[in-house]
């Protein structure tokens, strides 16, 4: 919080709707209630969130999906087609004209894949100023979030965060002591970097 009070709200931030200056001004109320402190690793949900119009369940991977191979081209084009058909709402539909893909699976490769208007790649200075605002004004559903930064997805803001503007992430050198845990850790649990960093204060898998 003390990092925007000196600071104007990005330009981006500007043009909220009523009905979204009072969601936000819940979201903070509850965060402020729940947590004391300013926003952490770990005082943030890992969901992504409840995207509008769809329920929290519909992001999540079916367990029991149909098949865990990669789209083919024609399912893509299949669930391309679909989307025009029933519009971005009916995922049990949509997938219905997606052999061998259930409606969890479609939504997801929808929103993080074929959705036009994704933006991949380089986070621009300004989607870094939208994210931290959100972030720091107590905003801590990744689905809300991401609907303030038109082509992110909850993931990417939700990995930008973690991996990059989190002021709690450690930018120094490594120490001695860390190096030691880097190096016993990799030899019990190989190249998996995500979980070596859980053994490290304030150190992500890409610093």
């Amino acid at each position: 919080m003390d990092q925007y009070s000196k600071r104007e709200r990005p330009d981006s931030i500007r043009e909220l709707t009523k009905s979204e200056e009072k969601a936000l001004q819940r979201t903070r109320s509850e965060h402020e209630s729940a947590h004391s402190d300013s926003p952490t690793r770990g005082s943030l949900s890992d969901q992504e969130g409840t995207e509008a119009g769809e329920g929290g369940a519909e992001e999540a991977e079916d367990p029991d999906a149909p098949t865990t191979k990669r789209w083919t081209k024609s399912q893509d084009s299949a669930l391309r087609e679909s989307v025009r058909i029933h519009g971005e709402k009916n995922w049990k539909a949509i997938a219905e004209l997606v052999p061998g893909r259930n409606h969890a699976q479609c939504l997801q490769r929808w929103r993080k894949v074929l959705k036009p208007g994704l933006v991949k790649g380089h986070w621009s200075f300004e989607e870094d100023q939208v994210l931290e605002f959100l972030v720091t004004q107590g905003c801590n559903n990744w689905g809300q979030i991401a609907e303030r930064i038109p082509g992110r997805t909850p993931k990417q803001c939700r990995e930008r965060w973690k991996n990059h503007l989190d002021p709690a992430i450690n930018k120094g050198p490594y120490t001695e002591d860390e190096d030691s845990i880097i190096l016993s850790a990799q030899e019990r649990l190989g190249n998996k970097w995500s979980q070596i960093a859980q053994l490290l204060k304030g150190r992500t898998e890409d610093s």
